[in-house]
């Protein structure tokens, strides 16, 4: 049993992203991609006993980097990713005193938090994503190479398999 997909995508997907004004058809595209791919929308917790967590499977660890690095430095960002997974009032998170554990947590059960932190793991990367929302072979790459690694187990044709499957 998976998301209603539709729902997923107008309901949480597009509004994160708006709300870190980081909205694309490109963006919305490949972080639905990613969800396609990484858990199928259904599994929360890494397959085999793994770290990666959340509808993204994201690493504690990579959370960490983004929230207390790449944030921490990032002043703008951290303001708009907060209004993003709606933390009220804005600039209220007490940043010393988050655990990853905390973070491991809300990775399981928050979708817009999990949004937020996929949509800034591909804004941390230098390389501009595709610039056709329809170009899935792109789309597809670029996942590979920046989301799953050229170390990962995922390949392009199971993320292309896998859009297909679940978002269109």
């Amino acid at each position: 049993m998976t998301i209603d997909i539709n729902q997923f995508r107008e309901e949480i997907v597009r509004p994160v992203l708006h709300d870190l004004k980081m909205y694309s058809p490109v963006a919305e595209n490949l972080i639905m991609g990613t969800a396609a791919q990484e858990s199928g929308f259904t599994y929360i917790k890494q397959l085999g006993g793994g770290p990666a967590l959340g509808m993204f499977q994201v690493e504690p660890a990579t959370a960490e980097d983004i929230l207390f690095r790449y944030l921490k430095i990032r002043s703008d960002l951290r303001g708009r990713f907060e209004q993003a997974v709606q933390i009220v009032p804005p600039h209220t998170i007490d940043w010393d005193n988050t655990t990853i554990g905390m973070v491991s947590e809300r990775l399981i059960y928050d979708l817009r938090f999990g949004v937020a932190l996929c949509r800034l793991r591909y804004w941390m990367v230098p390389e501009k994503m595709p610039s056709n929302a329809d170009d899935l072979p792109g789309l597809a790459r670029y996942y590979k190479k920046h989301y799953n690694t050229p170390l990962g187990k995922a390949t392009e044709h199971e993320f292309l398999s896998n859009y297909r499957r679940y978002v269109r």
